[in-house]
């Protein structure tokens, strides 16, 4: 009989024994992660655990206190920043616009990476970024001035200039913040839609994280409170095994219960 063939996994992002601190506090320590090309990853833990500081290190906006980080096998560290951009597609939580920067402007931010200082953008920079604008519901909107914009659709804004970044590593602080229910699943279910795109994101909703990811990395707030999970309270794992209701009562320091629904497993506090 002949066996199935084995699938390939090609890791993208790799950490080995990393170690981020911020204001003395460990976020994680000796910490070893393996992100697949095409998975979908949410961060997850309680405010002040460290989501945005880790984001930014897995990012090369910042270096590790510890370890090592390597993209598609080479360190991270050698990238210069606009290489780095063409690979990585970061979105930070909050965006200050300048007043008079129109829509399409701040869109076609994402072909930046790949222009000269001389170049301005083409023809196709700017169909890829309207493109990306209509993707987002901001449909005829190019020549409106971002300052004008409410805090949702400044946020679906941003998400557009990601996308029209067109890296296969997607990195998100936040993405859902000022945005509706609608919204917040029609853009989770694009981001999820895109092609050949890896996701990283950072979530305060769990049932969310449930829906929408395949792997979840933990953040307990103080060093030690993975309960053995990991140094520095993180741990890493498939969905199904990080959203556990014990585990999810310790991450968020108060009672989580688990219920099966038509829609699939939520979890509320009790």
């Amino acid at each position: 009989m002949l066996s199935a063939p084995t699938r390939k996994v090609e890791v993208i992002l790799r950490t080995s024994n990393l170690g981020v601190e911020v204001g003395g506090k460990t976020i994680c320590q000796d910490f070893n992660l393996n992100i697949e090309r095409g998975s979908r990853w949410a961060i997850l833990g309680i405010n002040g655990a460290g989501k945005t500081t880790l984001i930014s290190t897995l990012a090369g906006i910042r270096a590790p206190e510890t370890g090592s980080i390597t993209l598609n096998d080479r360190p991270l560290g050698e990238f210069a920043p606009r290489e780095r951009a063409m690979r990585i597609g970061l979105m930070v939580q909050d965006d200050h616009d300048e007043a008079e920067t129109t829509v399409l402007d701040i869109a076609l931010l994402g072909r930046l990476p790949y222009l000269e200082w001389w170049q301005m953008e083409s023809a196709a920079d700017e169909a890829i970024a309207i493109d990306a604008l209509n993707a987002v519901g901001l449909k005829g909107m190019e020549v409106r001035r971002a300052a004008t914009l409410s805090g949702g659709e400044r946020r679906r804004l941003a998400i557009a200039a990601l996308i029209t970044q067109q890296a296969p590593l997607l990195m998100l602080d936040e993405p859902n913040s000022h945005l509706d229910l609608h919204q917040q699943i029609a853009l989770l279910d694009l981001l999820c839609s895109l092609p050949d795109r890896t996701l990283v994101m950072s979530l305060h909703d769990v049932n969310l994280a449930a829906r929408y990811c395949t792997h979840a990395l933990l953040l307990f707030a103080g060093e030690g409170e993975g309960d053995g999970m990991g140094k520095g309270g993180a741990c890493a794992g498939p969905i199904a095994e990080m959203l556990d209701p014990g585990v999810l009562s310790k991450l968020y320091r108060h009672p989580v219960t688990a219920h099966d629904t038509a829609a699939g497993r939520v979890f509320l506090p009790t």
